[in-house]
């Protein structure tokens, strides 16, 4: 995520193909954002608990490695429970 404009609800994000596109969001999901992300402001936006694979059958691309910590990219599934999980935590 380059630029996130917490009022609007969306950010810029680049595309498989490389294109630029606006991802949007509603209200609470803005809140579970800012709270996930903290003040990370580049980089992948869901992380995996562990380092990505150095060597073998399991090794992520490049692109999906964060290059400070070394984590690869969380999968959809793993980030739409934790979003569930968060979601049900909220009053």
């Amino acid at each position: 995520m380059r630029t996130s404009l917490p009022k609007v609800r969306r950010a810029r994000v680049v595309s498989k193909g490389g294109a630029f596109e606006y991802a949007h969001w509603a209200t609470a999901t803005a809140r579970l954002l800012l709270c996930l992300l903290a003040s990370r402001t580049s980089g992948l936006m869901f992380l995996a608990d562990r380092r990505a694979p150095a060597s073998g059958p399991y090794v992520p691309a490049t692109d999906e490695i964060d290059p400070i910590t070394r984590r690869g990219c969380q999968s959809y599934q793993r980030a739409e429970n934790l979003f569930k999980t968060a979601h049900d935590a909220t009053p």
